[in-house]
């Protein structure tokens, strides 16, 4: 797809990572290495296609409660989530699509090479 972005001479990547690769749950070795990895691939990709006016971000959401996530995870780890929080309550994941949908808009056209961090505060500390 990068040829058609290119060509087109405008567009927007996003890339869905992860909050816990800046509070990393023990154990999660696997899933915290490949989040880091997406957020400095969003990095070098960003710098790579700028000049062909494309925008690379990433969004890093905290547990969201999905089916999947609702189906795989208990939840005595959600309230242990929340608990992390400032905001004190599940994320459901219309907390990331208005940041996906922000970035992926013209009002976001001068921000690349970002991870924007939507996790109801737990990174802040």
């Amino acid at each position: 797809f990068l040829p058609d972005l290119k060509e087109s001479g405008s567009g927007r990547i996003i890339n869905i990572t992860s909050a816990s690769y800046w509070t990393p749950p023990p154990l999660f070795v696997s899933y915290v290495s490949a989040k880091g990895a997406l957020n400095g691939f969003t990095s070098v990709l960003a710098a790579n296609l700028a000049a062909h006016h494309i925008t690379v971000n990433g969004v890093a959401a905290s547990l969201v409660r999905t089916a999947t996530a609702a189906e795989r995870t208990s939840e005595l780890f959600f309230e242990q989530t929340v608990r992390m929080q400032d905001i004190k309550r599940v994320q459901m994941p219309a907390d990331v699509s208005g940041v996906v949908a922000f970035l992926a808009s013209d009002d976001a056209a001068f921000i690349t090479g970002q991870i924007v961090v939507a996790d109801g505060g737990s990174t802040r500390r």
